[in-house]
């Protein structure tokens, strides 16, 4: 029998206590990495006027007249709690370039990095800060959806990024308010009022449901770390007591893997990056088909074919999917004639194109039980590509470019983020951003960068 109540108390003392310097060197390298990824992504959304950006923009201008916190790629400030939205819903527009951990199966990046940045300017606090508040979000939201399992979240309806993700939110926003014990266990109980999202976004075809909803778990995790500050209360044990978290969203009640490694296992390690516009279970896909067609020198003309094998998992979410960027199809036909996955084509409608449409019909989708049988610490897939003159060379890719098994080098993504965000006359305020993230820690406050990010 467990002892109600017994792992909230683990994870209040643990946020509670949790600084800076208990974090090791590697940890702070690869905490920056993603950082500067999800801030390069989340401000290639206004620069490229896409319409998620554009409206999110405009709803927080109507609502929100004070000035705490940047909303990137706005010359107008606004509270933390509204940037945290404007800024987390950014972080996971149609651009598809955001973190995801593997094994929680979650966008957390987009969540706790905005929720993070918003508090983080709110409070002037430094870069050291920001850092500690981020890896520690990851711990807090990674762990639960492991916890509930992404399976058990999903044949519920729910989105895991966004309930898991305000929990993360509020740990990183409690973390820079300086919250106590109480309060923090307060936090996680007003995080888990507001948890909420729905894989329903799956059959909106414009990406904005997808992309509100961890805008919506940034501004609710701040929220609720705000308001646990100002002594507001909540249940008492709300991973582990009557009518918790578990029973809510999954189900199961795997409550130990909340705290498995806590201390020494830093869930943000676990992130994995992207170098395609596109779910995340597409990559090795990707990866594969690139291999083949590059190593054979294949045109589209040459394809008569394209069988893919991957998991069960990956199947649901990418097999002939009504949302373009999470339909393997469309994506590996854009990919054969472009040679690349990139936000112009969606903005551009390019998976509309005859030709796209036409390819995408050669392409069939195979669940792979073996493969199947390592998911979520493998999302691997077997590419074969059959040609009019007979050959079927194949490719398998088990870590795509970008996972922690197969990293990205701190020169790549600096190369990413400049990308993203160094067009026309901004390649030189992006450089500045690169290089104050590269020596993140150092800062005393983020006010130089924050004046960067806002137009």
């Amino acid at each position: 029998m467990i002892e109600t109540g017994k792992y909230t108390e683990i994870l209040s003392d643990y946020m509670t206590g949790f600084d800076f310097y208990q974090i090791p060197p590697p940890v702070i390298r690869y905490a920056k990495m993603v950082i500067t990824d999800t801030i390069g992504v989340t401000w290639a959304a206004p620069i490229k006027k896409t319409p998620i950006s554009r409206l999110i923009t405009r709803f927080v201008h109507a609502v929100d007249g004070k000035e705490e916190s940047t909303l990137i790629g706005s010359p107008v400030k606004c509270s933390a709690i509204n940037a945290a939205l404007a800024n987390g819903t950014m972080a996971h527009d149609i651009i598809e370039l955001d973190e995801v951990h593997n094994r929680a199966v979650t966008h957390s990046a987009a969540v706790i990095v905005p929720a993070a940045l918003a508090v983080c300017e709110r409070e002037g606090k430094s870069g050291k800060d920001l850092i500690a508040a981020v890896v520690l979000g990851f711990d807090i939201a990674c762990r639960l959806a492991i916890a509930l399992g992404d399976s058990a979240i999903y044949a519920r309806c729910f989105h895991p990024t966004s309930v898991c993700g305000v929990f993360g939110a509020a740990a990183a926003a409690g973390h820079l308010l300086g919250l106590g014990k109480e309060e923090f266990r307060n936090a996680m109980a007003l995080s888990g009022c507001q948890a909420s999202g729905l894989i329903a976004w799956e059959t909106e075809t414009h990406h904005m449901s997808k992309s509100f909803q961890s805008g919506m778990a940034a501004r609710n995790g701040v929220t609720a770390a705000l308001m646990a500050q100002m002594e507001y209360q909540g249940p008492p044990a709300i991973f582990d007591g009557k009518y918790n978290v578990f029973d809510a969203f999954s189900g199961k009640r795997n409550y130990h893997l909340l705290t498995e490694g806590l201390g020494s296992r830093f869930e943000i390690m676990g992130a994995g990056l992207k170098r395609y516009s596109s779910c995340r279970h597409t990559h090795t896909v990707l990866d594969a088909f690139m291999k083949v067609i590059g190593d054979h020198r294949l045109t589209p003309q040459q394809i008569k074919r394209i069988e893919v094998r991957a998991t069960r998992v990956a199947a649901l979410m990418t097999d002939n999917n009504e949302l373009p960027t999470h339909n393997v199809q469309l994506i590996l036909s854009m990919a054969a004639f472009d040679g690349k996955v990139c936000v112009e084509q969606y903005l551009h409608k390019r998976y509309e194109d005859p030709e796209i449409q036409d390819f995408s019909k050669r392409i069939a989708y195979t669940v792979d039980p073996e493969l199947t049988k390592d998911y979520p610490e493998k999302w691997s897939a077997i590419v074969t590509v059959e040609t009019h003159d007979g050959r079927r060379p194949t490719a398998q890719v088990d870590y795509a470019k970008g996972d922690p098994q197969n990293p990205f080098s701190q020169e790549e993504i600096e190369e990413k983020f400049l990308g993203l965000t160094g067009e026309d006359d901004g390649k030189d305020r992006a450089l500045r951003v690169v290089h104050l993230l590269r020596d993140l820690e150092s800062l005393d406050t983020l006010s130089g960068m924050t004046r960067l990010l806002g137009k």
